[in-house]
């Protein structure tokens, strides 16, 4: 989408065409003894994030080995004009009681979104209203009850999400996020009162990360619009804030044939390129952090991969 792929500018509002379809997997290394749905789910190996810092909540760093990951979760959107937004957004969860051979197969559908509830204010949950922008399949919501877990809602107020989503937001109000610069919190301020209780802090402010932007604007006045693509922000922003970390003189050369040597790469280069090739045997997947609770999720963004700076086909 960007005239130069190695110097890509963005200084108008996105607008994908109708029909756009987009789609993200979700893994997890929790275990089929942790997540019983899980049994049977596709696999990968793959070097995750060892951990994250709780002040800052980015990741530690890389392990140097593989671990199994298992199929979650899977997330797509429509652009589609039927929607007030103009996109619709979906999940599937993996559910291992499926008898399918095949176990792409097995995956329910969660939901659908095609709006945020915009009137469906605090004082209007608390007497009764639910969200009417969305379809929750009950096939699905039954399945999360019966595993349990500190999650207290599916989204806000009961807005769609994922099972690994954050609960204060929804999938069209964490995606209307995407602009290339203005607000940059992902969710509202909100309270335990009393504990096992959320409100927010200011409802009337809450709500603005429940509007109906339409697709093309901007969640901020006079910012500039990713269409509801997390992946077109943060994918633009890392490869500028990876580009201007680079030293002059291999900044002249991003783009072109020449590729530089050295540079430190977390783990071990070695193991990282032989997984690549598939033909890596040395890993031990008993290697578990404990930083993170039994659902564990590892969406790294195609934008945090290493690649060789080299361009297709050269």
């Amino acid at each position: 989408m960007w005239k130069d792929t190695s110097n890509p500018k963005w200084g108008r509002d996105i607008s994908f065409p109708k029909g756009t379809c987009v789609f993200k997997l979700l893994f997890t290394d929790a275990t089929e003894d942790e997540i019983p749905i899980l049994k049977g789910a596709p696999t990968m190996d793959a070097v995750i994030f060892t951990g994250v810092n709780p002040a800052t909540g980015k990741p530690t760093g890389r392990n140097d080995f593989a671990s199994k990951l298992r199929l979650l979760q899977v997330d797509f959107a429509v652009k589609d004009h039927r929607s007030p937004i103009g996109w619709i957004f979906g999940s599937f969860v993996y559910d291992g009681s499926k008898k399918h051979p095949n176990p792409w197969q097995r995956i329910i559908p969660i939901g659908l979104m095609w709006g945020n509830s915009p009137n469906l204010t605090q004082a209007a949950y608390e007497a009764g209203e639910r969200p009417y922008e969305q379809w929750m399949n009950p096939e699905a919501t039954n399945l999360m009850k019966k595993l349990g877990g500190s999650k207290p809602m599916p989204g806000w107020n009961g807005r769609f999400n994922g099972p690994v989503d954050n609960f204060i937001s929804s999938c069209i109000s964490c995606h209307s996020m995407a602009q290339k610069a203005g607000e940059t919190k992902m969710t509202p301020d909100v309270i335990q009162s009393p504990p096992g209780h959320y409100c927010p802090v200011d409802d009337k402010k809450l709500m603005q990360w429940f509007r109906n932007i339409p697709a093309g604007e901007p969640f901020t006045k006079d910012a500039t619009s990713g269409d509801y693509s997390l992946q077109l922000m943060i994918g633009y922003h890392r490869f500028h804030h990876w580009k201007n970390s680079r030293l002059l003189y291999e900044r002249l050369f991003v783009g072109t044939k020449f590729i530089f040597t050295g540079e430190k790469m977390p783990g071990s280069l070695e193991k990282r390129e032989a997984l690549r090739e598939s033909q890596f045997t040395g890993h031990n997947h008993s290697k578990r952090t404990s930083a993170w609770r039994p659902l564990r999720n590892y969406n790294i963004p195609l934008s945090e991969t290493y690649i060789d700076r080299k361009p297709l086909g050269g």
